[in-house]
């Protein structure tokens, strides 16, 4: 049996220089069979994936919102925090303080997610004080007072 063969059965693969005991080196080609295959990945585990925003998690109640005057800039809040007319805030009644709430306003169709921060308002018909900043972003900051949906909100996260 000679190199080639002898190679050949094996099953070596490529061009293989050979050297022997004081023998000069020679080339020799084989053919050798393809690499097992790869065994399939694992499909990937499904995972319920969170709510993309808020869920709601109490009964909408509807009626006048009002919003609460610059004067009561840096005052304390019900809840002790100073009142920031730039912020995202409002006044609840009955809400927990820290708790989120969507405003919708009826006339525009806008709506804000606000964080109850202060208790009222305290007009007979009136639902929720909210800040000036979240009264101009619902379009009801001109008008002084309007006609708004109010849900309890939870944030993901």
């Amino acid at each position: 049996m000679n190199r080639r063969t002898l190679l050949q059965c094996i099953g070596l693969s490529t061009t293989l220089p050979l050297l022997a005991c004081g023998q000069r080196t020679t080339q020799v080609s084989a053919v050798v069979p393809p690499p097992p295959a790869q065994p399939a990945a694992p499909a990937p585990q499904q995972v319920a994936a969170a709510p993309a925003g808020p869920v709601v998690t109490g009964p909408a109640q509807v009626g006048r919102a009002s919003w609460m005057s610059r004067s009561l800039n840096g005052r304390r809040t019900a809840n002790g925090e100073r009142h920031n007319v730039n912020a995202i805030t409002a006044a609840h009644r009955t809400l927990p303080f820290d708790s989120y709430a969507r405003v919708t306003s009826a006339d525009t169709g806008k709506s804000v997610i606000v964080r109850i921060n202060d208790r009222g308002p305290f007009v007979r018909g009136r639902i929720i004080d909210l800040s000036e900043a979240a009264a101009k972003q619902l379009g009801i900051y001109s008008e002084g007072v309007g006609t708004v949906t109010v849900q309890p909100v939870s944030m993901p996260g």
